[in-house]
């Protein structure tokens, strides 16, 4: 009898102990009912910038490019989390939250809910990197539905598409054709030599297209693109106003993949890209003047974007560039008779070994006026970003990127700025620097920057930079830092009450986050 009591005492504590930390778990669930629901629609809204990222780059080519089924199956999870977040939003608001210590059933169920959803969230969140690009080939095939036709590259273990003379030319109410062949491709080089032998027939084949409004095309040689320039009407008459004109070809370097991924994100209905010819030919001056985005990759001479002229490129709205190797500055101010890319909203700029300076000496009014998006990466030998003539023309940069540049010291020079700190960026939203070990401060001293628009800092392998030029008061927007845990304790304050309150707004780089109740 003793030992049977002893296993139903040892039952009925186990039992009630059960009930202890359930209980203890349900009125964590209502306690912290407000925090949690606040964070939920955080990371929601975090997770919805994501997807609606995704969906960009997946539209941006439709024709010749689907995107992967785990991709599509993220979308959808993605959707239904966020009606379920709408639920809880509705449920939430009849709750009376002024009294949360009041336990009610109701509340329990909200607050397990919310803690499931933002669990399911992070979890999003964390399966978002598509490690292989969210993006694949479309099946391989040549359909033409009039006006359109589009011909695309086989896939490597079936015959190869062969486009014999006349064939292009006797659709005499082609309206669109585009023609991809691999180019951005690291095997490129099986459809180059291929393409190479029967592009001109092909291009003399579009040059005879008399309705042609819009063309995709890759020139392998610039005669190629000479001749159509001079042998088509509606290139002649305005008639083609969207196209995508690669001329030359590139040898698969190390950022083959960058570029690859770059045609496919920049891709715009007015794009030129030069790749590996060092010459700048009348006929690429043609077809810069009608562009609105350029792609420079591979040139060994030019040493800086003002030889293609100013006034050929009042246009453009994106500028990439890439491994021109003799580039030491992208533009010279002092060498500018008219206002820089006044239209200019997004400039890329990478893999560039010899580049020392993005911009110097004085520059017109207007240069530059609409740039939003500055990226720099992998620029060894750059160490100046801002000059104070660019820093002021810069007043609607939203998003800075600044990667893998080793040179790089600081990223605004106080000596060189000579407006008031408040005006210095007014609407930068995005901040982001990585891998750069020289870099010792954003600005020199220990003034704060009154960046009032704000929202996200990203710091990752910066060893050397100690300060932080920025508090809750100078930047009311600011919301996320993202940065290593070590990096952020070692940092520099004047006042640590700043360094409490930002730290509240930081997300530890390279450790594992799952929101617990």
């Amino acid at each position: 009898m003793d030992f049977v009591a002893g296993i139903a005492g040892k039952v009925v504590d186990f039992v009630a102990g059960k009930v202890v930390e359930a209980g203890a778990q349900h009125f964590g669930y209502i306690k912290d009912l407000k925090r949690n629901f606040e964070q939920l629609n955080e990371e929601a809204t975090t997770l919805q910038s994501k997807k609606e990222d995704m969906e960009r780059e997946i539209n941006r080519d439709r024709i010749s490019k689907r995107p992967k089924g785990e991709c599509q199956d993220w979308i959808k999870k993605v959707d239904d989390v966020h009606n379920k977040v709408d639920a809880v939003n509705e449920e939430y608001s009849k709750e009376d939250n002024t009294r949360w210590w009041l336990p009610t059933p109701s509340k329990w169920m909200l607050g397990k809910t919310i803690i499931e959803t933002t669990n399911q969230i992070l979890e999003l969140i964390k399966d978002s990197n598509f490690e292989g690009g969210m993006v694949v080939d479309a099946l391989p095939q040549i359909t033409e539905t009039k006006p359109v036709l589009t011909i695309q590259e086989k896939d490597e273990n079936k015959e190869d598409v062969m486009i014999s003379g006349g064939i292009i030319s006797r659709l005499s109410q082609l309206e669109q054709l585009s023609i991809f062949l691999g180019f951005d491709d690291p095997k490129f080089g099986r459809y180059g030599n291929k393409w190479g032998k029967c592009a001109k027939v092909v291009m003399n084949d579009v040059s005879c297209l008399k309705r042609l409004m819009s063309l995709a095309f890759w020139f392998p040689k610039m005669e190629y693109l000479e001749c159509f320039l001079q042998g088509s009407d509606p290139w002649k008459k305005g008639i083609i106003t969207s196209f995508n004109f690669i001329v030359g070809q590139h040898g698969g370097s190390s950022s083959t993949v960058w570029f690859g991924c770059l045609q496919e994100r920049e891709r715009q209905n007015r794009m030129l890209t030069l790749c590996g010819y060092d010459s700048i030919t009348n006929a690429i001056i043609v077809v810069l003047s009608h562009a609105n985005t350029f792609t420079l990759f591979g040139q060994r001479r030019v040493q800086s974007l003002c030889e293609f002229g100013m006034q050929n490129m009042i246009g453009l709205i994106r500028c990439n560039i890439a491994e021109c190797n003799a580039m030491v500055i992208v533009m010279d101010g002092n060498r500018l008779t008219r206002a820089a890319l006044p239209n200019l909203e997004e400039l890329y700029v990478s893999y560039m070994p010899n580049l020392r300076s993005t911009w110097e000496g004085s520059f017109p009014p207007e240069s530059l006026n609409c740039l939003k998006t500055l990226e720099l990466l992998k620029c060894e030998k750059l160490k100046n970003i801002f000059s104070q003539e660019i820093i002021q023309r810069l007043s609607n940069l939203e998003r800075l990127r600044v990667e893998s540049c080793s040179a790089l010291e600081e990223v605004i020079f106080e000596e060189e700025i000579g407006v008031e700190f408040d005006c210095v960026l007014p609407k930068l939203r995005h901040l982001q620097l990585s891998h750069l070990p020289a870099l010792r401060s954003i600005l020199k001293g220990h003034q704060l920057l009154k960046w009032s628009s704000l929202e996200e800092i990203s710091v990752v392998s910066c060893c050397n930079l100690k300060r932080l030029p920025v508090s809750i008061s100078t930047t009311p927007k600011l919301r996320r830092i993202d940065c290593e845990r070590k990096w952020w304790n070692e940092l520099e304050w004047d006042d640590n009450g700043i360094k409490l309150q930002l730290q509240q707004l930081c997300r530890w780089k390279n450790e594992q986050h799952r929101f617990r109740g």
